[in-house]
C-alpha cells in the first residue's frame, strides 16, 4: 500500500511538473512570434524616410557667394540650378528697397557639354543626399552655410547641407557640382549683379 501511495505521488509531481513548463514554453513562443514582430516592424516603419518623386527639369543645384566682408550685397549668394536639358541657371535677386533684396530672377544662362552634366549626373545619388544631414565644421570661423539643392516633382527647393558640412558623401557630391560647372563665368555673372544691386543701393 505504501508503494502504491509513494508511485501515485510520483506520478502527479511528474505530471505537475511538465504541465508547468509546458505553460512556460507555450507563453515564450507567443511572446516572440508576436509581440517582438510586431514591435520591429512598426519601429521600422516610423523611422523609414519617405523619398518624395523629384523633378524631372532640374537635375540639382548649389548655393555660390562671395567673401565675408564688405556690403551686404557683396556676400550675397547666387543659386545655381542646372537642369536636365543641361542648361546652368544663375538666380539672384534684382531689386533693392534700403537693405532689403527682392525679385530673384534668373541673370544668367549657361549650358553644360554631355561630358559635364554626365559626371555630376554620375556621382550625384538623390537618395542618399535627401537622407544626409551632415555634421557641421565648427572649428571653421569664416565659413558659411553651404547647399547641395534637390527639387520635388512640384520644382520645390529642398535644402540639404549645413555649416560648412564634413559628410564625405555630400563633399564628394557637391565636388562633382563644383568641378563640371563653368565656376568662372558664373562668378562673373554673380559679382556683376552684385556691382548693381551696390550701385541701386547708393541712388
Amino acid at each position: 500500500m505504501r508503494h502504491y501511495l509513494a508511485l501515485c505521488f510520483l506520478v502527479i509531481l511528474l505530471m505537475l511538473t511538465g504541465c508547468s513548463s509546458g505553460v512556460k514554453v507555450s507563453d515564450n513562443t507567443a511572446g516572440d512570434s508576436g509581440v517582438k514582430d510586431s514591435t520591429e516592424e512598426t519601429t521600422e516603419a516610423n523611422t523609414a524616410v519617405e523619398i518624395p518623386e523629384f523633378s524631372t527639369e532640374y537635375l540639382v543645384g548649389f548655393n555660390f557667394g562671395g567673401e565675408g566682408w564688405g556690403t551686404i550685397f557683396d556676400v550675397l549668394d547666387a543659386e545655381i540650378v542646372i537642369c536636365t536639358n543641361h542648361d546652368v541657371l544663375v538666380y539672384m535677386p534684382t531689386k533693392v528697397e534700403g537693405k532689403e533684396t527682392s525679385d530673384e530672377q534668373v541673370i544668367a544662362t549657361f549650358t553644360l557639354t554631355d561630358d559635364q552634366y554626365s559626371a555630376i549626373d554620375k556621382e550625384l545619388d538623390k537618395e542618399l543626399l535627401y537622407t544626409l544631414d551632415p555634421e557641421p565644421d565648427d572649428g571653421v570661423e569664416d565659413g558659411k552655410c553651404l547647399y547641395l539643392i534637390l527639387y520635388d516633382k512640384e520644382n520645390t527647393p529642398i535644402y540639404c547641407g549645413s555649416y560648412e558640412p564634413t559628410n564625405d558623401d555630400w563633399c564628394r557630391m557637391r565636388k562633382a557640382v563644383i568641378d563640371n560647372v563653368p565656376l568662372d563665368d558664373i562668378i562673373a555673372a554673380r559679382q556683376k549683379q552684385v556691382d548693381k544691386l551696390n550701385d541701386m543701393a547708393e541712388d
